[in-house]
């Protein structure tokens, strides 16, 4: 054998055990602990649901049902849980969007929850992530004239490290919003899109943001920085008895989202605080903090004057694990295929 047949089999050997193993031992390690967090979650799935069929009071109610979220009841069977979220609104008589998680999956499972997406109004979508606007291409072939509200920057390239040497692309998918730019509505500031129904922009204070941002990249000036998610929304609804907080994954902090929702609202209570509070590192399926860092901040989530949560996709489940034994009974988790 030639020394370059030999130096050429060696450089190969290198590159699978650099690159290749890295990459097939990560997969199944989050395949694993994907399966373990879904067999984990089901009796507090369907203990939530279970009280979710229940109003929280007596008077006028807005439906929310999940069509998109990381888990599921296993009784479901005809369902798609993937990693995102996506969350149909219905109130008087009138339907609307928020977030359509990662694929095509929401319109199936909405024609198998009985909803008809051609019905929807307005869709807002959280921040330019793929797992909470991928499914927009999907929806565009099905709803030709709700509007699409975002965040000004939502369109900026985002990446999320593999490992040092791969960066995986995670945004919104650039030929989809170009080929339905004409519907998209690029949110600055405070906006009512509907009676009731109002976007709030600046969600930053204070509060210390999630640990996992770090790690998530955007392009900025032809470099990749850390993405500081200037384009992030909430989505509030204003009931009679108060106010519903829709989060799509509280990059900039729940806290800080609460916060500065009390602040547009400063004489209306929030009955609950519905989404992602991120958690969780999406790519090893387990906590981005110490077990007492979420504990603690259950405690002052409890301290914050809203009175219900309701929670899931990138919070993770061995997160809802630690907040559920500091916030008991204010504390639901939010699965594909619950009404709320």
């Amino acid at each position: 054998m030639s020394v370059s047949v030999i130096v050429a089999t060696v450089l190969v050997v290198l590159l699978i055990l650099v690159f290749v193993v890295p990459i097939v031992k990560l997969r199944l390690t989050r395949k694993r602990r994907l399966r373990v967090a879904g067999h984990a979650i089901q009796p507090l799935i369907r203990a939530s649901n279970e009280k979710f069929s229940q109003p929280l009071r007596p008077g006028p109610v807005t439906k929310i049902a999940v069509l998109i979220e990381n888990h599921k009841d296993q009784n479901l069977t005809g369902l798609v849980a993937e990693h995102g979220l996506s969350l149909h609104i219905e109130r008087n008589g009138r339907e609307f969007l928020f977030d359509t998680g990662s694929s095509g999956a929401v319109v199936e499972n909405a024609r198998r929850m009985d909803i008809e997406l051609q019905n929807v109004e307005a869709v807002v979508i959280s921040h330019g992530h793929r797992d909470h606007g991928g499914g927009l291409k999907a929806f565009f072939e099905i709803n030709d004239q709700a509007p699409i509200y975002m965040g000004k920057s939502a369109l900026t390239e985002r990446y999320s490290p593999l490992f040092w040497f791969r960066k995986i692309p995670i945004g919104l998918e650039e030929t989809v919003m170009e080929a339905n730019r004409d519907r998209i509505h690029f949110v600055e500031s405070f906006t009512e899109i509907a009676d009731g129904l109002s976007i709030v922009t600046d969600l930053s204070g204070i509060y210390p943001a999630p640990l996992d941002n770090k790690v998530l990249l955007k392009r900025q000036n032809g470099q990749l920085v850390p993405d500081d998610f200037s384009d992030e929304i909430a989505l509030v609804i204003q009931d009679p008895d108060g106010l519903i907080v829709l989060s799509g994954c509280g990059h900039n902090g729940v806290l800080n989202m609460v916060e500065s929702v009390q602040k547009e609202f400063s004489s209306i209570p929030i009955k609950a605080v519905l989404g992602g509070f991120h958690l969780m590192d999406p790519r090893l399926v387990r906590m981005s903090g110490s077990r007492k860092q979420v504990e603690e901040f259950g405690s002052s989530l409890l301290d914050s004057g809203v009175q219900r949560f309701i929670t899931g996709h990138c919070t993770g489940v061995d997160a809802f694990m630690a907040l559920k034994s500091v916030m008991k009974e204010r504390l639901d988790y939010l699965s594909t295929g619950s009404r709320i």
